[in-house]
């Protein structure tokens, strides 16, 4: 009888925990197009934002619209990372052709499209309420590395106000396209400031940052891989949570919090959050900078609930 006590309790204890984990990426890839192929049939990841656009629709990616790309290196031998690179798009572009006449090679710009592409290359968690979407009063937990290497170039500017800093997302969680149509704020994420990584956090989907919402975790160490966990609980009132830690050190812990504005989207339909990691920078344009390209990689995701 204690033989099979015994082996009860390792069969509920080894499949219990191994249960829990809910989604995994280690990013063993030989290219992106094989990644996103992979990505999109297993229904892990969308890849809307980390493609290059054809801005004036003539078929093709022209040098000038080929900004971001996604490739893989070899950290050591059998093990892969993923690599985002973003590069600034020729201002002339910008001012001349979008600000001043609204078209480019007579192809008339959609605005939304073309600032929402030039700032960003991203991948995200499949935003699907049934696997890969996150639901608000339930327990998550995000564990991931990001690298910035050694030739990455910080920002200098307003580096003590952060809100008015030319600032990067490197990992965000963000509302379902349902809530609000998309206009809504990251109600939780990690920026990097300057030199200095921090957490910001905007429970009530306020468009107006504030330099209290931005908590500094640490400062960047070029060339490093950081483990980052988050863990979390999503709640409209004060019941939700968040925790995080670097490089296993809890470096931020807020009990009893609001975390979300709200838990619907719709009468009796629940707002659902997924989660996006790359690059994001979204004053490049409308704040002082000299930095030109940005360049992260990432590895080991795992989410468990």
């Amino acid at each position: 009888m204690s033989k099979y006590y015994l082996l009860l309790s390792f069969f509920i204890l080894h499949y219990g925990v191994s249960a829990q984990l809910y989604f995994s990426e280690n990013f063993e890839y030989p290219d992106y197009t094989t990644f996103k192929t992979e990505g999109l049939l297993k229904k892990q990841w969308t890849f809307f934002h980390s493609e290059n656009q054809d801005f004036n629709q003539n078929n093709l990616t022209d040098k000038w619209e080929s900004i971001k790309t996604i490739d893989f290196t070899e950290k050591s031998p059998g093990d892969h990372a993923i690599r985002f690179k973003l590069r600034r798009m020729d201002s002339r572009i910008l001012w001349n052709d979008v600000m001043v006449r609204g078209s480019i090679d007579n192809a008339q710009v959609d605005y939304h499209n073309f600032f929402t592409h030039i700032a960003r290359n991203e991948i995200a968690t499949w935003d699907d309420p049934h696997r890969t979407a996150y639901k608000p009063n339930k327990k998550y937990k995000f564990e991931f590395d990001i690298m910035v290497p050694d030739n990455f170039e910080f920002e200098h500017n307003y580096c003590e106000n952060p809100s008015n800093a030319n600032y990067d997302l490197t990992g965000q969680w963000h509302f379902s396209y349902d809530v609000r149509n998309g206009n809504t704020m990251s109600p939780i994420s990690l920026r990097v400031v300057c030199n200095q990584w921090m957490l910001n956090l905007n429970p009530d989907n306020n468009p107006e940052e504030k330099d209290e919402d931005f908590i500094p975790l640490g400062k960047i160490e070029k060339g490093k891989w950081v483990r980052w966990k988050f863990e979390f609980r999503l709640h409209h009132k004060k019941k939700g949570f968040i925790r995080v830690w670097m490089d296993n050190k809890l470096v931020f812990s807020k009990e009893k919090a609001k975390t979300i504005f709200a838990k619907n989207y719709e009468k009796c339909k629940k707002s659902t959050v997924y989660f996006k990691l790359g690059v994001y920078k979204p004053h490049w344009w409308s704040r002082t900078t000299d930095v030109r390209e940005r360049v992260y990689y990432y590895d080991n995701v795992k989410i468990s609930k």
